[in-house]
């Protein structure tokens, strides 16, 4: 029993020293960690900085429509008789695309047509009398005024009956159906020119200071991106929405923009090649100014830079930083001026 209970002992010793041994050797090599770290220096990452692009935009949704673009109204009310065009059809200035029939209740078409033969008649008649001498000027001239009047009366007439395109463009929604009655002035169908498009968006005062004539305007559809320029800048605030309008114009010269669709117009206010640009992330602030940690000979300097204009997760920086600095951009949390560092390729 007795040799039992020191075998118990001794295993209960061996094992406390196991342990203790243990911990002691973690220490050690805890040290040694921290040791190794201060004499290597704190490992980081750095970027050589480079020439860059920048940008800064403003975001707004506008509805596209044509360059030109007109919604047309039936000139009288009725049955509309034919329709000669369907939409995606292109037409010329002239072009009929709707007709009423002259006999529309909305029209006086068979009155006014009759008149003006009668007055054509009368007009033949005294013109040949003149020339005969059989009457005086005085009455042909009345007799012209009159067919001059009936004959314009019945060129209207007919255009009420005949909707004709007012310029040159495509067809881009007809409102209505052979046989549709409809009411005088009531929208019948749409024309737009859309070699270029066209939309009005509205900013307030703060965004509208920093918009100007000709800036760059960049928007995509279908994975597309297209160009246009900003043509138009309201100088007072539209009374009901209380916002000014800037208009913009966009190159669509492949018809591949939709006229009627909503965009994300993005209007660019300030633009500059070979720019210094960094990470806001990396621009950290004490009593001098803000600053970033470049790496000089394993060294992490301070250098006070001084920003420019911000966009998104960057700052453009107008002084402080030069083009192959190398600047440090991960590692930088616990950095002083002065630390040593380790360059991680």
């Amino acid at each position: 029993m007795k040799k039992l209970m020191k075998e118990i002992l001794l295993f209960g010793v061996i094992v406390s020293a196991f342990n203790i041994s243990g911990c002691s050797d973690e220490k050690i090599e805890s040290k040694s960690m921290e040791q190794l770290q201060t004499e290597n220096g704190t490992p980081v990452e750095v970027e050589v900085v480079q020439p860059q692009h920048f940008e800064k935009s403003i975001n707004f949704f506008g509805m596209l429509s044509g360059v030109k673009q007109s919604v047309n109204g039936a000139m009288i009310g009725g049955r509309v008789e034919k329709i000669n065009v369907k939409v995606g059809d292109y037409v010329k200035k002239g072009d009929i695309i709707m007709e009423w029939p002259t006999d529309a209740p909305g029209g006086m078409f068979e009155q006014v047509k009759a008149a003006h033969e009668m007055s054509e008649k009368n007009f033949e008649r005294m013109k040949k009398l003149l020339e005969a001498g059989e009457t005086s000027q005085a009455n042909f001239d009345g007799v012209k005024t009159q067919y001059e009047v009936n004959k314009r009366n019945f060129e209207l007439q007919k255009q009420l009956h005949k909707l004709e395109a007012p310029f040159d463009g495509m067809i881009t929604n007809i409102a209505v159906k052979a046989g549709d009655n409809v009411k005088a002035e009531a929208p019948v169908y749409t024309i737009a020119q859309l070699h270029k498009m066209r939309s009005k968006v509205w900013t307030n005062d703060k965004e509208i200071s920093q918009i100007k004539k000709g800036m760059k305007v960049l928007t995509e559809f279908r994975g597309k991106s297209y160009k246009g320029r900003v043509i138009d800048v309201a100088i007072t605030p539209d009374p009901a929405k209380q916002a000014f309008y800037v208009e913009v114009e966009i190159d669509n010269s492949k018809n591949q923009l939709i006229t009627g669709i909503t965009q994300d117009i993005i209007i660019v206010i300030n633009e500059t090649d070979n720019a210094i640009i960094v990470p806001r992330n990396l621009v950290k602030t004490d009593s001098g100014g803000n600053y970033v940690f470049v790496a000089v000979n394993n060294i992490a300097k301070k250098k006070y830079i001084t920003n420019g204009v911000s966009s998104g997760l960057h700052y453009k920086v107008e002084e402080g930083l030069a083009i192959g600095d190398k600047l440090i951009v991960k590692g930088t949390a616990k950095l002083v001026d002065g630390s040593k560092i380790n360059v991680i390729e």
